[in-house]
């Protein structure tokens, strides 16, 4: 049974370049609640400009 999955997650605003790839627990479902496989992912131009802080 799979305990970890991969995500890749930023853990201070800056470029795409701080998005890091790290390994965490898989979160267990609680009642009512169901847990699906994800096939592919995509990040595009809104979702990373949230990441990105211009001073």
């Amino acid at each position: 049974m799979v305990t970890t999955t991969r995500i890749y997650q930023f853990h201070q605003y800056g470029n795409p370049e701080v998005l890091q790839l790290d390994t965490v627990p898989l979160p267990e479902p609680i009642s009512g609640e169901v847990r699906v496989r994800v096939q592919a992912m995509s990040l595009n131009r809104a979702d990373s400009r949230k990441i990105v802080v211009t001073i």
